[in-house]
C-alpha cells in the first residue's frame, strides 16, 4: 500500500531545492504502466504502473523521475 504523501515529503525533505509549489499528482485508471509530466507541474501516474510496483522505493523513483523530467526539460522548478 503506497502512502503518496509520506513518499513526497521524504523526496522534498531530501531535495530542498525542489520548488513543489503548484505540483499536482493525478492518478489515471488506465491499465497501461506509464507515468507522465505535462510540463505545467501536473503529473499523472497510471494505476497499471502502480499495480506492478513491489515497494514504496519504486514509487519514489517514479515520482523523482517525473519531477526531474519537468525540471530538466521545462525548467519549471
Amino acid at each position: 500500500n503506497v502512502n503518496q504523501n509520506s513518499i513526497q515529503k521524504k523526496i522534498y525533505d531530501a531535495n530542498p531545492e525542489i520548488d513543489k509549489e503548484g505540483f499536482k499528482f493525478l492518478f489515471n485508471r488506465s491499465v497501461i504502466p506509464n507515468a507522465a509530466c505535462f510540463g505545467d507541474k501536473t503529473f499523472m501516474v497510471n494505476l497499471g504502473l502502480i499495480s506492478l510496483l513491489e515497494n514504496e522505493d519504486q514509487y519514489a523513483f517514479i515520482l523523482c523521475h517525473e519531477i526531474m523530467t519537468c525540471k530538466l526539460l521545462h525548467n519549471l522548478l
